[in-house]
């Protein structure tokens, strides 16, 4: 699966990628186990949230689109 995490308007540090890589290969493994490609999107939102928007392609057209707001990017 092709991974692809990026910021807008922040810096992500190596053990965020890190974190979201582990944690999508464990949902491919367990859900689909076989998604082409996943895009996670991190951008802040107001003075202490940050905005999370991620996109599974699990099949020609079968997208899984999920989104979040919390305060710890981690979640």
């Amino acid at each position: 699966m092709q991974l692809t995490v990026q910021g807008k308007q922040m810096d992500l540090g190596e053990a965020l990628r890190t974190h979201v890589s582990s944690k999508l290969e464990d949902i491919n493994n367990k859900y689909f186990n076989r998604a082409i490609d996943a895009t996670v999107t991190f951008a802040p939102e107001g003075h202490a949230f940050t905005k999370t928007h991620i996109t599974i392609r699990v099949g020609k057209d079968i997208m899984v689109i999920s989104d979040a707001t919390e305060a710890d990017p981690y979640v």
